[in-house]
């Protein structure tokens, strides 16, 4: 149960050595208009409470302004002026909204410093360096320290889509784009292992070359290595922040600017011939290689030969009791040259015929050779 008293102003005596039965009670003075509780003042000069009454039997006061307007306050409310209440609202408010703008004021001498990393404040911070800053600031640097973002790099690739061989006869029609798969990463700034946003800008343009970029793709096949890539024109990226939201220490934006794919490799090859089932020799699968195999039918008469426009180097012949292959002499071949047809093009070709006396029965040769 509250205490309350009223009386004049000269016989409020609250003192802390000595409150008496004046401790924890409400004291109006009648003649100054004073509103006071354990020796401090709660409203004064006859300006806001010209009076003021206690109901016991409602637990009520009644507070008489000077405009003679009433207020009436249980024992819930709290004994206040109207700016002490707006000021403890605001003091509410300021913290369950998690503000917490109440600043850092350390008794510490200032040149006092930390001697390890705390979170995000840096060892050697001083009490100095912290002091004045909000509570919200330095609880915020030390649960959750600065986070630099980490960067991937935009990049192209470029190959070949399923059931598209990069070996082709020379001379034959050329690559075109719809041979090839492409596509654009934009790269990606990350905090963490979360993506905030891309490295580079949009795609602008792009383009499939051969060699260079200034040669486009060639219309047909030609001998050798060809070399295909895919570049890709992009904008400027976004400037890279740290997890704070700040410019990040170490990045900023990447330019507008180009990524360009690796190599992707395809083979111009001629057709190498062998009469692998009648006189007649047939080509052969292409390859690239230095050195391919076959097996020739069994000809009678008729001796196994293979054409193809470089120079055998070694043959050898598949020994179908030790599964090895055996060296066979070149000498038992005899060589020749003829031009044949590839693509439309006149070709010189060389010819190993088998010479050695009798019956050709059915072998697998492996055959390697220089170009």
């Amino acid at each position: 149960m509250i205490k309350f008293f009223r009386g004049l102003r000269a016989n409020y005596t609250y003192t802390t050595e000595n409150p008496g039965n004046l401790l924890d009670a409400l004291f109006f003075a009648t003649d100054t208009g004073e509103l006071l509780l354990n020796g401090k003042l709660y409203g004064s000069d006859g300006k806001r409470v010209k009076d003021v009454k206690f109901d016991s039997s409602t637990n009520t006061f009644t507070f008489t302004k000077e405009d003679d307007s009433t207020v009436v306050v249980n024992l819930g409310d709290k004994l206040l002026t109207d700016a002490d209440r707006t000021l403890l609202n605001n003091v509410s408010d300021m913290f369950e909204g998690g503000q917490m703008n109440v600043t850092y004021n350390s008794g510490l001498d200032g040149t006092v410093a930390t001697v390890e990393k705390l979170g995000g404040i840096d060892a050697g911070t001083t009490v100095s360096q912290l002091k004045g800053q909000t509570i919200s600031k330095v609880l915020d640097t030390l649960i959750f320290p600065t986070i630099q973002p980490t960067i991937t790099a935009p990049s192209a690739s470029l190959s070949l889509k399923s059931g598209v061989s990069s070996i082709r006869e020379v001379g034959a029609a050329g690559y075109t784009t719809e041979d090839f798969t492409s596509a654009f990463n934009q790269g990606a700034i990350k905090i963490g292992t979360s993506t905030k946003s891309p490295r580079a800008g949009a795609k602008l343009s792009d383009v499939i070359y051969a060699g260079s970029e200034a040669n486009g793709i060639p219309a047909t096949v030609t001998a050798g290595t060809t070399n295909f890539y895919y570049k890709v024109n992009h904008a400027e990226g976004p400037a890279p922040l740290d997890s704070k939201g700040n410019p990040a220490a170490s990045y900023t934006a990447l330019p507008a600017g180009s990524t360009t794919s690796s190599a992707v490799a395809t083979y111009g090859v001629y057709p190498f011939y062998a009469n692998i089932e009648n006189a007649t020799p047939s080509k052969l699968p292409l390859t690239k290689e230095l050195s391919f195999t076959a097996t020739l039918a069994a000809e009678g008469p008729n001796k196994h030969v293979f054409k193809l426009p470089h120079t055998v180097t070694k043959i050898e012949m598949l020994n179908t009791l030790s599964n090895k292959y055996e060296v066979y002499a070149l000498e038992n071949f005899t060589t020749g040259t003829e031009e044949i047809t590839v693509q439309g093009a006149n070709v010189n070709y060389n010819t190993y015929t088998r010479n050695d006396a009798g019956f050709n029965g059915e072998t697998t040769y492996k055959i390697t050779y220089s170009k």
